[in-house]
């Protein structure tokens, strides 16, 4: 009787365990979230979706299906800008998460391990933490917002990281491949709604067009993309659907008005359908040649029919805010080479509650807000991303997410994605954690491990 009453509650939990694991809870989460999105009720769907999550933390074991709504979350709430007062206001909803967060830690601890990319996220929390000092008021440094972007792109980081590392893929047959591509083929399909729903209101209601979104939804979408047409080389029955997909997910690049994203999205979106024709199976090649090049067809009718709009669009005028952005950072470089000038520095008054100082360039960010130590820190950061991906860079899959990871970066040279800890940063970073994994890179040992290895040696020799 006793065996049988247990044994209810594990048939139960097991039951909602494969559910987090199929289909049908990705689309279910991408209707909840579009429904809430179309009715343009972002925060309570947020809320929604964060006490999904909540749930999810308590009853899995593994926290891949908690990564979905966070995503949807991050995305859906995009075009609330300025909304920074407005989630203040929903605070007392949003602490009640935090406790199913915290059971989740108690219940399913493993044997904490590190990977590859450890300790290259320490030196960025270092340059992180240390950026600006001495030049950054000791009031603005420990304020709301700085403490936010230092913590979370520095030490937050780095315990994301392990996190990542620790409750992601924690069965020994899990499938990281199918986890990651089945996270970013549904995410990539909601963001391409999203755009579209702009431009259906706009319509609708008679309105100008504004996307005030466009850049945030292109670093999106340059994640996503590669992933689409990758798995239309692995799918067997929905080769073509997938293919398009990808497509899709380039038309919304170019919707939304994002002059990086345009820019960006054609440049890798040629490498990406070549790679999926290239990879694709006999019997498939035929269809997506035809597609890619109706398509390529449209693409050129479209392009000389708003030549001049398109031009205008992407032309860099003489008082560009950018072009102003670009130099104060290497003026600030000049000055404070060694540690920069930090993240608040020559803050703007109108800036929206909760931004910082963004130079909008990954390199120029780097130099302006962190000096010499943010370039050493970073290039050891990056140099050991490109070590991850070069390991097994025959993989279909690993050329997948090297041309995810070189998407985000090229549109980071023109947009501020890679200071944005929520949820470029840790998106990407959980990418890589588990790419070390893939590529057969081992956790690094304990140090109590490596003493008892090397007094086993000793004892050998002795």
């Amino acid at each position: 009787m006793a065996e049988q009453t247990l044994k209810k509650p594990l048939i139960v939990l097991n039951g909602i365990r494969k559910f987090l694991d199929s289909d049908w809870y990705y689309i279910a989460l991408t209707v909840i979230c579009a429904v809430f999105y179309t009715v343009k009720q972002e925060v309570i769907g947020a809320l929604v979706l964060g006490y999904i999550a909540a749930v999810v933390f308590v009853v899995s074991d593994d926290l891949s299906p908690a990564t979905f709504p966070f995503l949807l979350i991050a995305s859906s709430v995009l075009r609330l800008y300025d909304s920074a007062e407005l989630w203040f206001s929903y605070i007392p909803a949003i602490i009640p998460i935090i406790p199913f967060i915290v059971a989740h830690f108690i219940i399913y601890r493993p044997r904490y391990r590190i990977g590859k990319m450890f300790f290259p996220l320490l030196a960025v929390a270092f340059a992180v933490t240390l950026g600006g000092i001495g030049i950054t008021p000791v009031k603005d440094y420990f304020g709301l917002t700085n403490l936010y972007y230092v913590g979370m792109l520095g030490f937050g980081m780095v315990i994301l990281y392990v996190i990542f590392y620790n409750h992601i893929g924690v069965k020994p047959d899990f499938d990281f491949r199918r986890y990651l591509t089945r996270t970013l083929l549904y995410f990539g399909a909601f963001l391409v709604y999203m755009i579209l729903v702009v431009y259906f209101e706009s319509f609708i209601e008679d309105k100008p067009l504004s996307i005030q979104m466009g850049n945030n939804l292109s670093a999106n979408l340059m994640i996503t993309m590669p992933f689409a047409f990758y798995y239309s080389t692995v799918s067997r029955r929905y080769s073509m659907a997938f293919f398009c997909l990808g497509l899709l997910e380039y038309l919304a690049l170019i919707l939304s008005l994002s002059r990086g994203g345009m820019l960006f999205g054609t440049v890798m979106v040629v490498p990406c359908s070549f790679f999926a024709v290239g990879k694709a199976a006999k019997r498939d090649k035929p269809f997506l040649i035809t597609a890619l090049v109706l398509s390529g067809l449209v693409a050129i009718i479209a392009l000389l029919a708003h030549l001049d709009e398109i031009i205008a669009l992407l032309a860099v005028k003489k008082d560009e805010a950018r072009v102003h952005l670009y130099t104060g950072a290497v003026k600030a470089f000049l000055e404070y080479p060694l540690l920069g000038v930090g993240f608040l520095f020559n803050t703007r008054s109108y800036l929206p509650t909760g931004a910082i100082y963004w130079y909008h360039s990954t390199p120029f960010q780097i130099i302006g807000s962190m000096g010499l130590i943010g370039i050493l820190a970073y290039g050891y950061y990056y140099v050991y991303r490109f070590i991850i991906l070069w390991k097994n860079r025959k993989s279909k899959f690993n050329i997948c997410v090297a041309l995810a990871f070189i998407g985000f970066e090229l549109l980071a040279l023109v947009n501020p994605g890679t200071f944005c800890p929520l949820p470029y940063v840790a998106f990407m970073t959980s990418m890589f954690a588990i790419s070390e994994k893939l590529n057969g890179f081992e956790p690094l040992p304990y140090i109590k491990d490596l003493r008892k290895k090397n007094a086993e040696k000793t004892e050998a020799v002795a």
